[in-house]
């Protein structure tokens, strides 16, 4: 179902409950599901989705939306600041057709997140959606207002020639800790495979904790990327070589690297 926040308040921590109920009006089973993004902005909508395990022909649906009004939303990047790239039909290892999408977002929020998410689906298949997939690199996105790439899977319904991507919004916890964008240098490729060294230029020892390996045409667009986290600690000036296989069905021209390192505490591994 579509929901809309026709209210005059931005909405936040949006959920569905539904009941199932035959034509009696007996109650067949209660199904529920969390809205992403869980917030809304005035006259903003987006698309949910519940589950049930049987659905009788002649069933009726009952849709009980709630949210909460006022402060305190999670911050989330628009539909309006994703732009999608490319895509490709690619078929998987048991048959089954799917879009692989491109995608960038641009943080316009001023906040760096983490554990970024979103949900997508192909227009006119919302229930064949992919749900809490992990955004920007592994989840890191900046706040310098620079295009993050991120690259996902979704089932194409039917014989679809021409699948739209959708992706209402995209999630994101604001970090409690310093993020700093790594320098790169020695980036390379072997077909697929995009490899490079990854240096702590700060004076602060750092864990690099997201990082985004590209493959993108020469003129810039984005072909695929893939995200890692390797959590790979290093002291000032030292580096570490890294490589990914970035998921694309056509020869790609450019590879390059975006990391990230921040300063929180870990605990030492047992010795």
């Amino acid at each position: 179902m579509r929901l809309t926040n026709n209210t005059d308040e931005d909405l936040r921590g949006l959920t569905i409950c539904a009941n199932l109920r035959a034509p009696d009006g007996r109650l067949l089973e209660v199904g529920n599901s969390y809205v992403r993004p869980s917030s809304l902005a005035r006259d903003e909508s987006v698309t949910a989705i519940i589950y049930f395990n049987s659905f009788p022909a002649d069933a009726n649906v009952e849709f009980f939306p709630q949210a909460n009004r006022g402060c305190c939303a999670v911050p989330k990047i628009d539909a309006r600041d994703i732009r999608f790239e490319s895509t490709q039909i690619v078929t998987g290892a048991s048959g089954g057709r799917f879009l692989l999408v491109a995608a960038s977002a641009v943080n316009t929020t001023g906040l760096t997140f983490d554990a970024s998410q979103f949900d997508a689906y192909v227009e006119g298949s919302a229930g064949d959606r992919i749900e809490y997939a992990t955004a920007g690199c592994d989840g890191v996105m900046g706040a310098g207002g620079e295009p993050v790439p991120m690259t996902f899977l979704l089932p194409l319904p039917g014989s679809a020639a021409s699948p739209t991507p959708v992706i209402s919004g995209i999630e994101g916890r604001v970090a409690q800790f310093d993020y700093h964008r790594l320098r790169t240098r020695n980036v390379r490729r072997d077909g697929n495979t995009v490899g490079g060294t990854i240096v702590n230029d700060t004076d602060r020892r750092l864990w690099v904790s997201g990082v985004c390996f590209v493959l993108r045409e020469q003129g810039g667009q984005l072909l695929g990327s893939a995200a890692t986290s390797p959590q790979v600690p290093l002291e000032p000036g030292e580096s570490v070589t890294l490589e990914a296989i970035v998921p694309s069905t056509v020869d790609p021209e450019v590879a390059e690297i975006i990391a990230y390192g921040d300063d929180a505490p870990r605990v030492p591994p047992p010795s």
